[in-house]
């Protein structure tokens, strides 16, 4: 799975290739995103708009991944597709997680 990363003053972006996050794929989301923000020094956006499907495994990655993310830096996620957005809903992880509509839009405000 590639990752397309875009580091800005206040966040980093990160957006993983899709369409699926699923067992087949989380284990390289779970590595490949942690090589890219393991030093992290700004909150990172992870902007699924390439992801049109997630399973339970791929949700599982998410969360392993976001544990990753050290205090005081957060992790949100944005441009959530309707089919992931409603995984999301079904699991509650849009209560444990910020979800934002566009990432851009970050550059401006406080996260």
């Amino acid at each position: 799975m590639d990752f397309r990363t875009t580091t800005l003053p206040s966040h980093q972006i990160v957006c993983p290739s899709g369409p699926r996050l699923d067992a087949m794929h989380a284990l390289q989301f779970k590595a490949r995103f942690r090589d890219i923000i393991i030093n992290t020094d700004r909150p990172v956006i992870v902007d699924l708009s390439q992801i049109d499907f997630i399973d339970s495994s791929g949700l599982g990655a998410l969360v392993t991944t976001a544990k990753l993310i050290s205090a005081p830096y957060s992790i949100k996620f944005a441009n959530l597709q309707s089919l992931v957005e409603r995984v999301f809903q079904l699991t509650h992880i849009d209560r444990v997680f910020d979800i934002v509509s566009d990432p851009n839009d970050l550059e401006s405000s406080a996260i």
